[in-house]
């Protein structure tokens, strides 16, 4: 029923009828709604007491009739209450989507003056406290707002508060997402037409590509260099920069600023995904609750199945990494991965691709100088083979370290060795960082040698080198001149027989040389004469077939003269001063212990020993040593029981 009618019939006066008619109050549902709203008329235009009373009954009489329900005020915030708790997690994000829907509708002096009372918080939080809870909020008492402007936000109010109630009755999960996602893209691209399917699908990819061929997120001249400039679609041939400059007829300068201005504003005008619902788990099988997410090849094969344009790889990398941007970072460099490179940086790692890693562990971890790292390793030169071990080599890129972070680092690590660098851990864990060198002569030789493992002759050396690397022309008398000192090689005896230096030190049976060699080094630290038998102890550690009279006569007839024997069997250098007794005995100091033992038979050895050392003020092995060769020639005997006899 209109006003007018009412007027007509008698129902309310004539003062009554214009007041409502000059406020825009048509009909009775118009009168009850006003009255439901504000609980009283006064504040309208033309309405004294008379008139509010008047209108007050009619809505009252009138309430069976309409399809309001009369509540008081108090009825009203009791019920927006009860709804407003009864909002979940997801429902109050679309209730905020739907506000800022709704608030960019409003013209300027509407949106300006809700913000100046909102405090700019178009929350529905700030709203329900400010505004749908609020006993003593009046929409009129609003500063700088006029009569259009009130209505205005009346009806703002209004349509949140059934927007509430329609929200309320939906239980389907897939639907509150879909209408979620339909109003944050229309906030987003407010002057664009996004199509209700692609609304409906939810799909970020298919809205991704939507988006870049309908020009929304580039103008025409943007788009062309980010599909041939930059590793978007599978499809698109990457060009140069000076290719592109020709084709749009833009210098080199220009299209190399565009390309590096897109790849900055891409993250941000993606942005919006990450506020997007969507189940990447069951439509792609891409799992976020790892320490980091590997995009495998189904995954990519499923995103891209029933699209003419196919993604690449690294771009959709890229939009995972904007929809999971607040739990995972992007590790490696943007430009290395996405960018069409002629030159590649020098003092850093070019990166292949790049890798969506848990916040905390870039955090804690410096990814950017591990992998700088590791390609100063594998690019500077390597003249022999090494491991690393990774757990180890981790540790140095950690401040603080931590078992359980190692153990979290560890597969990502990995991950990055074989995919930036080809290369793959031992049994061990180890990294192997192989030689990178050509090998010189000798070194065919030494790992020949090493291979034996044992002492060899140069035919065998070279048969081992021919196996080792068939295709390496050498002979035996290259081999043979390559078996030297400077190269790591040690002789043995003068039999074309060597050894490697480092198995000296290795081994306790191994020394390589002559015998007088050996003898040579054992006296250089000496300050005193050896016997000849302490001599032959040392040299019986290597060399297992000489005697004492060999070994004098190879001493005596050195060429070089470096050694001087002196009576019964001492030896020394003749770099060397000897002042001590051993080196002036005479020659009938045998038959002197020979007529001792014979004048003591069964004497033991240690008597004897005692004997002479005191008789020749000799040092008590030495005296050992004079008896030991005695008995050796068969001038004296000794029994088990150490005793001497003649």
């Amino acid at each position: 029923m209109t006003i007018e009618e009412l007027f007509l019939s008698n129902k309310i006066s004539a003062r009554s009828c214009n007041a409502c008619i000059d406020n825009n109050l048509n009909t009775i549902d118009d009168l009850v709604g006003y009255y439901l709203e504000n609980g009283t008329f006064d504040k309208l235009r033309k309405c004294g007491r008379r008139t509010n009373e008047e209108l007050i009954l009619v809505c009252k009489s009138y309430a069976s009739s309409t399809t309001l329900k009369i509540v008081t005020k108090t009825d009203e915030r009791e019920y927006l209450e009860k709804i407003l708790a009864d909002l979940n997690k997801l429902k109050r994000d679309i209730v905020n989507n739907y506000i800022s829907f709704s608030f960019r509708k409003m013209k300027a002096r509407g949106q300006n003056a809700l913000l100046l009372f909102l405090d700019k918080n178009l929350k529905l939080r700030n709203i329900s406290e400010l505004i749908l809870l609020n006993p003593n909020f009046n929409v009129s008492s609003l500063k700088n707002v006029g009569g259009a402007s009130v209505e205005q936000i009346k009806f703002f109010i209004k349509d949140l508060i059934s927007f509430i109630e329609h929200i309320i009755t939906i239980d389907d999960e897939s639907e509150l997402i879909n209408l979620k996602n339909s109003l944050y893209l229309k906030n987003v691209f407010s002057d664009s037409s996004i199509p209700n399917e692609l609304e409906q699908m939810n799909d970020i990819f298919v809205l991704v590509d939507y988006l870049i061929n309908s020009y929304v997120l580039f103008n025409k001249n943007e788009n062309y260099i980010l599909n041939k400039g930059i590793k978007t679609f599978e499809s698109s041939e990457l060009l140069s920069i000076e290719q592109i400059a020709n084709d749009l007829g833009f210098t080199k300068e220009r299209v190399r600023q565009i390309r590096v201005d897109i790849i900055g504003r891409l993250p941000n005008r993606l942005s919006f995904l990450s506020d997007l619902e969507t189940d990447l788990v069951s439509k792609y099988n891409i799992l976020k609750e790892s320490t980091f997410i590997e995009v495998s090849k189904e995954s990519i094969e499923k995103i891209n199945q029933s699209r003419d344009y196919k993604f690449t790889t690294e771009f959709i990398i890229f939009i995972l990494s904007i929809v999971f941007a607040q739990d995972y970072s992007l590790v490696g460099n943007l430009q290395d991965v996405m960018l069409y490179k002629v030159n590649m940086a020098r003092e850093r790692h070019n990166w292949k691709g790049h890798y969506l890693v848990k916040k905390e562990l870039v955090e804690k971890f410096d990814f950017t100088a591990f992998v700088n790292d590791l390609s100063a390793r594998y690019e500077q030169r390597i003249n022999k083979k090494y491991t690393i071990n990774l757990k180890g080599y981790l540790c140095e890129f950690i401040e603080q370290i931590d078992l359980e972070l190692l153990e979290e680092l560890f597969p990502i690590a990995k991950k990055l060795i074989q995919s930036e660098f080809d290369q793959l851990l031992d049994i061990d864990d180890n990294l192997i960082f192989n030689r990178n060198t050509l090998m010189s002569g000798y070194e065919y030789v030494y790992n020949a040698l090493e291979t034996l493992g044992k002492e060899s002759t140069v035919e065998e050396i070279y048969l081992k080198i021919k196996e080792l690397y068939p295709s390496y022309d050498t002979d035996v008398d290259k081999v043979r001149s390559y078996l030297k000192r400077e190269y790591g090689f040690a002789p043995i005896g003068r039999q074309s027989v060597f050894i490697l230096q480092a198995w000296e030190d290795k081994n306790a049976g191994v020394r390589g040389g002559t015998i007088k060699d050996i003898v040579y080094d054992y006296l250089k630290d000496k300050d005193h004469t050896v016997h000849i038998f302490e001599l032959l102890d040392e040299i019986h550690r290597y060399r297992d077939t000489t005697n004492a009279n060999n070994v004098l006569t190879n001493l005596n007839l050195d060429p070089q003269k470096l050694f001087i024997v002196f009576t019964k069997g001492f030896v020394g250098l003749t770099s060397k001063t000897y002042n001590e007794n051993e080196c002036k005995l005479k020659r009938s100091v045998g038959k002197d212990i020979i007529k001792y033992v014979k004048n003591n038979q069964g004497v033991s050895f240690s008597k004897a020993v005692e004997y002479l050392s005191n008789k020749l003020n000799i040092k008590v092995v030495s005296a050992k040593h004079i008896i030991r060769e005695i008995v050796s020639n068969g001038d004296l005997t000794i029994n088990e029981l150490n005793e001497l006899t003649k």
